[in-house]
């Protein structure tokens, strides 16, 4: 099973911070499950491998929560 995430971003900044905040969670996956990360100018892209649908489940949510926990930390930083 596969998914992907694509984020658009509104500056290639952007979306490499986003990419470079959720890799530390990625190095340490287990055997059946592989996760890739990419910024290519203002797109990130999260694929995700694996053959449980728990972990594919649960692998999404927890990306999705670590993408945006790190989008509100870019826009405050942006602020001040």
């Amino acid at each position: 099973m596969k998914a992907i995430i694509r984020f658009e971003a509104e500056q290639a900044k952007k979306a490499q911070s986003l990419v470079r905040a959720t890799v530390a969670d990625n190095n340490s996956t287990p055997k059946y499950l592989r996760i890739k990360s990419e910024a290519r100018g203002r797109m990130a892209k999260f694929s995700i491998r694996t053959s449980r649908l728990d972990t594919l489940v649960a692998t999404v949510d927890d990306l999705l929560s670590c993408i945006q926990a790190a989008e509100k930390s870019i826009e405050v930083v942006q602020k001040s």
